[in-house]
């Protein structure tokens, strides 16, 4: 082999693009619908019939009395078992889920389903990818085993989607029913923008759930970005004509019309999906963005005003988002704007005064919460492209916080976090960093829609790692002498106020 060609090969082998022979060419596979496994489902009915005889929500003893019968018929059920686990995270008892998943591990040393099962409550990620590794050895032909490693190798801090996709084309040479491996790998070709191989895995994707939309859209979206529309088209038009009432579907139609600029073609799917929609809202203001875009201002003011209606609208995309400019030069937009800004300050007002009865003790709690070790130092680019490395910023007190446009905590921080910053951004440099969506297209339009100033930053799942995020929203508070002080995890009602306080703290 010439020289040149020896180096194509090993390319091929190292980024594993769909060159030939290589393994990992989708042309080489087939995909078989997927049958939910038959000890879930009966599991799962079992459950639901016993819901149906519950107002509230059922005790966590009750439905493990439920799995625990179930368990003990089908115990060699891996997805009966995952779903067990997931129970005990919904019900926060993840320290139960733990113990008892080490205790069978340990129990049965032999075992790749115990193994695989136990890795999955670890968040060590070194012990966790040697335990899979385990589970591999002892039975190579144990889908879970290989899909759990390359879930794993995926989601480290340092990604390593070359091995993963060998472990996930070993779990489809095993199962290849299973949609996720075909959705995994497809995600990875699709980040590299090697959408050729994104859409060969999205089609097997699809026809491991013919019936359910969400398998359809990643192949949809991916023929669309290919700018192959028509394509696109007849594979939405298809799937509704066979699921009239699958809104997934609608919606996705609405998207590649969006893309292509028919706006008029989009109208009649946006009401359909509002008719099939428990939670209207939404589609009443992408139906005002439709109607501005056609330039019919009055008619996305009767779209907007039932989105603000029906008492569950957001306000701060009616107040800030671009895609509604044509409406703000009604009257009615006036008046509804004062009525959105009046609302905003008398919940503001009632959220402070109802903070008043513990506010001295909370104050104390916040301040006493102090960590004391040094801040990692990185480079990161913002949205601009401009370059910020934190150990430039000593002297000032900084605030990172780590999101994402797809974290639900973060969402609900984030107007919080804006009321602070109106009032202390002179104290403060404040930086959200997303270091999650590689696709910065994603945080502009949704910071420019929310009507959100922060600087934010751009950058590896690295820095992330370094500063121990375990989950998002994660907050750090840093002093003017590089260390960080105080930290925040999740949600929290007065995040606002807490900051303020630690911050003067520090400014002291």
């Amino acid at each position: 082999m010439k020289l040149s060609g020896l180096i194509v090969a090993l390319a091929c082998a190292v980024i594993l693009v769909s060159c030939g022979g290589n393994g990992h060419d989708a042309s080489q596979l087939t995909a078989t619908v997927h049958v939910k496994d038959a000890a879930l489902a009966e599991c799962d009915s079992a459950i639901s019939a016993f819901q149906k005889t519950k107002r509230n929500r059922p005790d966590f003893n009750e439905l493990k009395s439920i799995y625990d019968e179930y368990l003990q018929k089908y115990p060699n059920s891996t997805e009966l078992w995952r779903s067990y686990q997931d129970m005990h995270a919904r019900y926060k008892k993840n320290e139960v889920k733990a113990a008892e998943s080490q205790q069978k591990y340990e129990a049965n040393p032999g075992s790749a389903m115990y193994a695989y099962l136990y890795s999955r409550t670890l968040t060590d990620k070194g012990e966790k990818l040697s335990i899979l590794k385990k589970a591999t050895e002892l039975d190579p032909d144990y889908y879970w085993g290989w899909y759990g490693l390359a879930v794993t190798q995926i989601g480290s801090p340092d990604p390593d989607t070359a091995s993963a996709i060998g472990s996930l084309m070993r779990a489809i040479r095993i199962d290849n029913s299973q949609p996720a491996p075909f959705r995994a790998i497809g995600n990875v070709y699709e980040g590299r923008q090697d959408l050729d191989s994104a859409l060969a895995f999205f089609t097997l994707l699809a026809q491991t759930e013919p019936d359910k939309s969400s398998s359809l859209i990643p192949k949809v979206e991916t023929l669309t970005d290919m700018g192959r529309f028509e394509d696109a088209e007849k594979e939405l038009a298809a799937f509704i004509r066979s699921h009239p009432r699958d809104k997934g579907a609608i919606d996705g139609m609405v998207n590649v019309f969006d893309k292509q600029g028919k706006f008029n073609q989009a109208t009649p799917f946006i009401y359909r999906s509002i008719e099939l929609s428990k939670r209207p809202g939404d589609g009443y203001y992408r139906l005002a963005v439709n109607f501005c875009n056609m330039n019919e201002p009055d008619s996305a003011m009767d779209a907007i005003e039932k989105y603000m209606g029906r008492g569950k609208g957001e306000s701060r995309p009616v107040l800030y988002d671009p895609a509604l400019a044509p409406l703000r030069t009604l009257d009615g937009y006036k008046k509804l704007e004062s009525t959105i800004l009046a609302r905003q300050d008398s919940v503001r007002a009632e959220r402070y005064s109802n903070r008043a009865k513990d506010r001295a003790e909370r104050k104390k709690k916040a301040l006493t919460q102090k960590l004391s070790r040094p801040a990692p130092d990185f480079t990161l680019t913002d949205l601009n492209g401009d370059v910020v490395t934190l150990s430039e910023l000593k002297g000032d007190v900084v605030i990172l916080d780590f999101w994402a446009t797809w974290c639900g905590y973060c969402k609900r921080t984030m107007p919080l976090l804006q009321e602070f910053l109106d009032l202390r951004s002179s104290d403060v440099k404040y930086y959200a960093v997303n270091v999650w969506q590689r696709d910065t297209s994603d945080v502009r339009p949704y910071l420019l829609k929310y009507g959100y100033t922060f600087n934010s930053l751009y950058g590896s799942r690295e820095t992330a790692s370094e500063f121990d995020v375990s989950g998002i929203p994660s907050l750090f508070v840093i002093d003017r002498e590089g260390n960080i002080r105080y930290k925040h995890g999740g949600y929290r009602n007065d995040l606002d106020e807490v900051l303020s306080w630690q911050v003067d703290d520090l400014l002291k």
